[in-house]
């Protein structure tokens, strides 16, 4: 782990925009980010130590509850999943809380992978927000 005083402190937004098929309230929540890697068996254990890092940067920019999961039915397959308390949370991991630093440390895991991981955000089923002008119908995105 780098010295704390040499990690790229700023702003990255990296992650696009989360397309949803419905529009929720910023208070909304709590909000369930899964997301599904491929890791071929030679790369698991340097995978694994990557995403210690990636867990440390989804708690310090607001998930409350962070885990990597190893697919059962598949000898490849890695689930992360983190929880935030709202909508808003997650949004503002977008928009104002990563940074450069949190950038390099899920390049790190990303190296790792075969073909692009996949991403849902689950909300709870009480959401009843209209539709956004224009939605698709693809609830699944990077970020």
């Amino acid at each position: 782990l780098a010295l704390t005083g040499k990690l790229d402190r700023n702003i990255s937004s990296h992650w696009p925009d989360p397309v949803l098929v419905f529009e929720p309230d910023p208070d909304d929540g709590p909000v369930l980010v899964v997301k599904r890697y491929r890791v071929a068996e030679s790369n698991q254990q340097a995978f694994l130590q990557a995403m210690e890092l990636v867990g440390r940067s989804r708690r310090r920019t607001g998930a409350v509850r962070w885990d990597v999961f190893r697919d059962g039915d598949s000898a490849d397959g890695f689930t992360e999943v983190f929880a935030l308390r709202s909508w808003g949370e997650h949004l503002r991991q977008h928009s104002d809380r990563l940074t450069g630093a949190d950038a390099q440390f899920e390049q790190r895991a990303l190296d790792l992978v075969q073909g692009e991981p996949t991403v849902e955000h689950l909300l709870p089923p009480t959401v009843r927000s209209s539709p956004p002008a224009g939605a698709n119908q693809s609830a699944t995105h990077e970020g």
